[in-house]
């Protein structure tokens, strides 16, 4: 957290009055960090897209070690507060313990934003500037249950990748509490939703172990495609129902 909030005061220290506001979200908002597992997660809204000095300078200020991964992702306010389904990141910092700091992304594309928006809107932190729901608008509830099918359509031809196997899992449940509540909430929180459902769900209960007792443990990769075809079923089932 500490970390987090110096990176926001930096953040405002380069880019003064073009920032409206640096949310905090994900787990560290949701309850659910877990310290060598989770990520810091910040959204950088600004006024209007960085020029080559903004960005050379906040490059220049962020590029310092990290205690764990952190995503730092810049979006201008007109994106934030009217959200699209082309919506446009400006910019996407990642660092990661004792490696230099990377622009992956610039003024692009992502598919997964929308998703960050609205977990942002409901459950992030403003550290500086405004709240979140006053300057980012709702998203289709329609659009993020597309966006959840196709990672998870996606994932389906991956279930025996183990690295990323706790993610998938949890992921999934994520996704079917969105389709059947409505509401965003944290891996854990999902995994303990979804198995209170269906307790024969044994990857689930494996994510959850290795998540938050045995990070040696093993998930099965018959069981990471069943929760990934049910989280599906139930998707579906969610946007027939409109």
């Amino acid at each position: 957290m500490a970390f987090a909030e110096r990176l926001a005061s930096r953040c405002c220290d380069v880019l003064g009055d073009a920032v409206v506001a640096v949310i905090l979200h994900g787990s560290l908002t949701l309850g659910d960090f877990v310290p060598g597992r989770s990520d810091v997660d910040l959204l950088a809204i600004v006024e209007e897209p960085l020029d080559n000095e903004q960005l050379a300078a906040l490059r220049t200020t962020l590029d310092r070690p990290a205690p764990t991964r952190v995503d730092l992702r810049v979006v201008t306010r007109a994106t934030a507060a009217s959200p699209t389904r082309t919506a446009v990141l400006d910019a996407g910092f990642v660092m990661r313990p004792g490696k230099e700091l990377d622009l992956e992304v610039r003024a692009a594309h992502e598919p997964d934003l929308l998703a960050e928006l609205s977990i942002a809107r409901a459950h992030g932190r403003s550290i500086a500037g405004r709240p979140p729901a006053s300057v980012i608008g709702p998203v289709p509830a329609e659009w993020l249950m597309a966006i959840g099918d196709r990672q998870l359509a996606a994932w389906e031809s991956l279930t025996d990748d183990t690295r990323y196997a706790e993610l998938m899992v949890l992921t999934a449940c994520r996704v079917w509490r969105f389709a059947a509540e409505g509401v965003h909430c944290s891996k854990t929180a999902a995994g303990r939703w979804a198995l209170a459902r269906d307790p024969t769900l044994t990857a689930v209960a494996e994510s959850l172990r290795q998540r938050t007792v045995d990070p040696d443990s093993a998930i099965g990769e018959d069981g990471i495609a069943r929760i990934l075809a049910r989280a599906r079923r139930e998707l579906a089932a969610g946007r027939a129902g409109g």
